[in-house]
This record gives structure tokens, C-alpha cells and sequence, in this order.
């Protein structure tokens, strides 16, 4: 029985909260008291629960805030790679993360740490990846600071980054039907050096997909919040929804 893996890159400077006075790393930013890495990993695990977990992290924010270890406290059995500094991007940080992922035939998602959403078409469908190479996960927007999906008789036909080519704004859980499939697409973009506006995005791999002949499908998120800066986070918080969301996530959660 093959088992769904969270990878989680958090290699970034989280410079923005930084900028605010945040002395956290970002993954560990508490949300209404809860990390938000734990938060976005609970937004799969409770679909998915039985899903491992592994987290990239700079060497020097495991040296400096013993950042592995408090990941491992908050997300119980993770596992976890360290890059010796910041990388061309998130699609780079991933392929540290190769040698831990142990079901090589099974969905791999590729997860923002700094976000949350409720998405149970979207869980639903990562179990039954028969005729899917990649999953998207979207809100509805078309704010240029997005990363995007065009959809057409029910697929996906191309991503942009920075360029609303729809109103499909993609949330950062991006799914690909296998571990062998996604580090195998990663590599070669990386090791082509094929950047997209100076950096290596997860997003650009579905683009390979598609131009391969594989199908990549979209669902749209039921509810969807992210920290990933201070006014992001502080507007997330306010939202009386989001405490309701939270209790739903860690009801009997790893």
C-alpha cells in the first residue's frame, strides 16, 4: 500500500517577518497558538492522515534556533533535510529532501508552510491519482502577486507565475502522483537552470507535465488562509472562521 508524503521546503529567510521583529523562524510563527507549519501540514494529514512528513531548513536556523528539533515536536514523526544555505528557489530546496521520501510510488505533495485550507475534494482525489500526474489547489483571485492555473475541459493546460491567466490563484499544496515523478521533473528543470524570473518555482513543474502529455486537474479549496506576512497573518487571525478551522484540524490529530 503505497502513503502520501508532505514535503515541506522552508529553507527562506522569512525576512519579512524579520523586517516586523518575529525572532521565530517563520515555520514556527505561532497561529492563535499553533506553529504554522503544524497548521499546514494538519490541512492534509486530516484528509490524509496517515501522510509523512518531511521538512527542508537551512543548516544555519537548525544551528541557530534547533529548528529541526521543534519541527519534529510539532509535527510528530517528521523527517528532516538541511541545505547549507538559501537555494535558487523551493523547487531547488526539494531535492534535498530525495534521500528521506521512502514510498517512491506514492502522491507527493510539495507544501507551503505558511498557509491553511480546507479541501476535502481536493484530499479526496489525491488517494485516487489513476489518471492524474499532478494536482492543483486554488482560490479564486486575480491579484498579480499569485501564482496561476488555466483550466480547459476540466485540465490544466499551463501555470504562470505573477500573471492572473485565469481567476484559478493557486494555493501552495501542489500534488504530483508520484515521488519518483516530481524529483524526476525537478531535477531536470533545475539542472537545465530553466528559472522563471530568476528563480526555480514548484509551480513550473506541472508546465512540464503538460508538455509531456499528462494530465494535471485543479480543485478549488472549500476555505483557504495564509500567514505569509505579517499583514497576511494579522488579517488571518482576525477571522473568526479560522479558530473553528483550527479546532476542526487538531481533533484527533498526530
Amino acid at each position: 500500500m503505497t502513503r502520501t508524503t508532505i514535503l515541506m521546503p522552508m529553507a527562506g529567510a522569512g525576512q519579512r517577518f524579520r523586517d516586523a521583529g518575529e525572532t521565530r523562524p517563520k515555520p514556527l510563527v505561532p497561529v492563535l497558538g499553533v506553529p504554522m507549519a503544524r497548521l499546514a501540514a494538519q490541512s492534509l494529514r486530516r484528509g490524509v492522515p496517515d501522510a509523512a512528513v518531511v521538512c527542508v531548513i537551512q543548516a544555519a536556523h537548525d544551528a541557530a534556533y534547533g529548528l529541526g528539533a521543534r519541527l519534529r515536536a510539532a509535527l510528530p514523526g517528521a523527517r528532516i533535510a538541511t541545505v547549507p544555505a538559501p537555494t535558487g528557489g523551493a523547487l531547488e530546496t526539494c531535492l534535498a529532501a530525495d534521500p528521506l521520501v521512502t514510498d517512491r510510488t506514492g502522491p507527493l505533495v510539495v507544501m507551503d508552510c505558511d498557509l491553511t485550507f480546507a479541501a476535502p475534494a481536493y484530499c479526496d482525489r489525491l488517494g485516487a491519482m489513476r489518471d492524474t500526474a499532478g494536482l492543483l489547489l486554488s482560490f479564486r483571485s486575480r491579484l498579480p502577486r499569485y501564482s496561476y492555473a488555466l483550466v480547459e475541459a476540466g485540465r490544466v493546460v499551463r501555470t504562470a507565475e505573477k500573471d492572473p491567466i485565469s481567476d484559478h490563484a493557486l494555493i501552495g499544496a501542489y500534488g504530483f502522483a508520484s515521488a519518483d515523478l516530481f524529483f524526476g521533473v525537478a531535477r531536470a528543470i533545475v539542472g537545465e537552470g530553466r528559472r522563471v524570473g530568476g528563480e526555480f518555482y514548484v509551480s513550473a513543474a506541472f508546465n512540464v507535465l503538460i508538455a509531456r502529455g499528462l494530465t494535471v486537474r485543479l480543485e478549488d479549496a472549500d476555505a483557504y488562509w495564509s500567514f505569509g506576512t505579517p499583514e497576511e497573518h494579522a488579517a488571518a487571525v482576525a477571522d473568526p472562521a479560522l479558530a473553528a478551522h483550527v479546532r476542526t484540524l487538531l481533533e484527533g490529530g498526530p
